[in-house]
């Protein structure tokens, strides 16, 4: 008994673990989204839905106005801004600069108001993915100082005219004309802002700091005085220097500079007919991966008229179980081609033929295919002037199926993230049909009703 409802239970699991993806729906005119079975879960009442997903929160649009949906379809803001830019992606603390009539405020993941859409700017101190308190450069009035805030709008520093991300909440800061280093997040001064200017320590013209300054890490003047500062802060003044003065005489860059000679042009993921006229019986087409390791070669003979496939791979010589009239092979650079597929016809109906599996996985049903120039690895099926696609790629979750040809074109293909299941992915097709996107996933559900 226990068993049994261990096994139940690990099968519940998997089942919601694997309806985790969040796919676009259309239904008529409006969006919603659906698992990838085509269970509708957020029902279709958007003008617009995002494909992507940042802490499974998804941007949605109605009415030229723009809001956020969690995974159910609660909205987390409500559809009424004009702009949404998520900062950081994928941080659990933070989420959402928000724009309403030419204002910026501040909402977190949960919809929660941490600064109000009250701003004329703001952006978010650079401690992007830590635990730290939230701080932030803002100013209500263009054309002014900027201000440090923090999460309930406490000022902490204004009059800043400028402000430089140096690393984990460091800054180079102008205030009242002069330069300076400050520590937002313990809202002190490292260096104070009294020099002239200041940058990285690091080369100049194409020459390295003398060993003996390598420590030091910024550079700084004022008037005719120098002032070079290390990570730990300290520094160390020097008069009438310029940061040419402490480069070594040896160049960063050593060994002598060439040009290589031009080589043709190599055409990738082009079809390429080795069937013809000119057939050539002895003739290897070498075979590789799509990582570019695994090599193979084919050779072919004619029998009947027909052309008969024989593959050589590090696992032993065999022969394909089917006979072709013509064979195309993809190629993926000079002379070389992929070892998953063949583009093949008989009686003049074309198909895709599985080298590696040696099965046909596309039938005889086509007319000649052509491989897509924009997206890779999609091979356009056509049929009577409309279009279906099939995707070879070996990297997906599943096996693709075949998509029929009732399709005006392809518009879009799309993979769709599940950060939730270790990055796995979910890939739609985006064909068009009637000038209305037709959303199809590689698993053959149509996530889109009219």
């Amino acid at each position: 008994m226990l068993r049994i409802v261990l096994v139940i239970f690990i099968f519940i699991a998997f089942q919601a673990i694997g309806q985790d993806f969040r796919i676009p729906y259309r239904k008529g005119n409006l969006w919603g989204y659906a698992d990838q079975t085509g269970k509708i879960i957020v029902e279709p009442r958007y003008d617009t839905v995002d494909v992507r997903a940042e802490n499974r929160r998804w941007l949605v649009m109605k009415n030229d106005m723009i809001g956020v949906i969690d995974e159910l379809g609660n909205e987390i803001l409500p559809v009424e801004f004009d702009s949404v830019f998520r900062k950081p992606v994928r941080s659990g603390l933070n989420e959402f600069y928000v724009y309403k009539n030419g204002k910026v405020g501040y909402f977190d993941m949960l919809g929660k108001e941490l600064l109000p859409v009250e701003y004329q700017a703001l952006q978010k101190c650079s401690n992007l993915f830590s635990k730290n308190p939230l701080n932030f450069f803002a100013r209500k009035k263009a054309n002014t100082n900027w201000t440090i805030v923090d999460h309930t709008e406490k000022s902490y520093l204004d009059g800043i005219e400028e402000f430089v991300n140096l690393q984990d909440g460091i800054y180079f800061l102008k205030v009242k004309s002069g330069w300076g280093i400050y520590d937002v997040l313990n809202k002190q001064w490292k260096i104070e802002a009294d020099f002239d200017s200041i940058e990285y320590f690091d080369n100049e013209d194409g020459k390295v700091p003398m060993q003996e300054y390598l420590p030091y890490k910024y550079f700084a003047v004022k008037g005719n005085t120098s002032t070079l500062i290390a990570e730990n802060f300290e520094t160390a003044t020097f008069k009438n220097t310029t940061k040419a003065d402490f480069m070594s005489d040896e160049p960063l860059y050593s060994g002598d500079l060439y040009v290589e000679e031009a080589v043709a042009d190599v055409k990738h993921l082009e079809l390429i007919s080795v069937t013809n006229l000119e057939f050539n019986s002895k003739a290897k087409y070498n075979l590789l991966n799509s990582r570019l390791t695994k090599k193979s070669f084919v050779q072919m003979k004619v029998e009947n008229r027909s052309y008969i496939i024989t593959i050589n791979s590090p696992e032993g010589v065999r022969v394909l179980s089917m006979k072709f009239d013509k064979v195309k092979l993809i190629s993926i650079g000079i002379s070389t081609f992929d070892n998953r597929v063949a583009i093949v016809c008989l009686k003049g109906k074309w198909g895709v033929y599985s080298l590696e599996h040696d099965k046909l996985i596309v039938p005889f049903e086509y007319e000649e295919p052509i491989l897509s120039d924009q997206f890779r690895d999609i091979i356009i099926l056509p049929k009577k002037g409309k279009i279906g696609v099939y995707c070879i790629s070996k990297e997906l979750n599943q096996p693709s199926e075949v998509i029929e040809p009732k399709f005006d074109g392809l518009a879009d293909v799309r993979e769709i993230a599940n950060y939730t299941q270790g990055y796995s992915r979910f890939m739609v097709y985006y064909l068009m049909k009637n000038g209305k996107a037709c959303p199809i996933g590689y698993n053959g559900v149509n996530f889109f009703e009219d």
